[in-house]
C-alpha cells in the first residue's frame, strides 16, 4: 500500500517540508510556552525551581515534536487533520497558559491537556488511517504508551508538593524511554528507524520560528 492511500491523504513516503499557516500558529502557542517557562524560573531561581522548569520543559516538548512528528506523514490541508491541529493548539494554550501554576492549583489542568495532545492526537490520526498501512502498528504502539503516560501524569496533577515533582518525573522518563526504545510492547513489538522516514525539511521549518 502507497503512503498516500490513507483515508486522509497520506504524504509520499518522507512527508512533506511545507509547513501550513495553521502549523505556524500551532508553533506560536509553543513560544508562548518558552516564555512562560522562562518566567517560572525567574520567579523560582532555587535549585528546586530549576528542577520544576526542566520537567515542564520536557513535557512541553514532547508535546510539540510528538505533534510535528506525527503530522509529518499526513496532508495538513485535509479537513481531519487541519481540525486535529486546532484542537492540538487549544489544548497547547492550555498547556502554555497552566505553567505559571503547574506545581500549584492548575497542576490538573496542566497533566489534562499534556493528555489530550498526546492521546487525543494520536488517536485521531490512527482513526483516521488505514489499519493496513506500515504506521498504524507504529501509531498503535504510541497510543497505548501515551494511555499509560496519561495516567502518571493525571495522577501527578491529583497530588501536590513533593509528590508532584515525583511523579511527573517518573511521567517524563518514560515518556522520553518509550520513544528512544521504540514503543516496545509485548506481542506487538517495538519500532525501528526503518519504520518511518521523516521530512527534515518540515521539521527544520518548524524550527525556523
Amino acid at each position: 500500500m502507497a503512503m498516500g492511500e490513507g483515508r486522509v491523504g497520506l504524504l509520499p513516503e518522507g512527508g512533506s517540508g511545507e509547513v501550513q499557516p495553521v502549523e505556524l500558529f500551532f508553533d506560536l502557542v509553543y513560544v508562548l510556552a518558552v516564555t512562560q517557562l522562562t518566567r517560572y524560573l525567574l520567579d523560582h531561581l532555587s535549585p528546586r525551581g530549576a528542577a520544576e522548569t526542566l520537567l515542564l520543559l520536557l513535557a512541553v516538548w514532547g508535546a510539540w515534536i510528538h505533534t510535528t512528528w506525527t503530522t509529518n506523514y499526513f496532508d495538513r490541508e485535509t479537513r481531519s487533520v487541519r481540525l486535529m491541529l486546532i484542537g492540538v493548539m487549544l489544548a497547547s494554550l492550555i498547556l502554555s497558559s497552566s505553567v505559571p501554576e503547574a506545581f500549584g492549583e492548575r497542576g490538573l489542568a496542566f497533566a489534562t491537556s499534556l493528555v489530550v495532545i498526546l492521546v487525543g492526537g494520536t488517536m485521531v490520526l490512527l482513526t483516521a488511517m488505514e489499519r493496513r498501512h506500515h504506521l498504524s502498528a507504529v501509531f498503535e504502539r504510541a497510543l497505548i504508551w501515551w494511555s499509560v503516560v496519561g495516567v502518571i501524569w493525571f495522577a501527578g496533577g491529583l497530588v501536590h508538593d513533593g509528590a508532584r515533582v515525583a511523579v511527573w518525573l517518573l511521567a517524563d522518563l518514560l515518556l522520553y524511554s518509550v520513544i528512544w526504545l521504540g514503543f516496545p510492547l509485548p506481542g506487538l513489538g517495538r519500532s525501528h528507524t526503518s519504520d518511518y522516514t521523516l521530512s527534515g525539511e518540515h521539521i527544520a521549518e518548524h524550527c525556523q520560528l
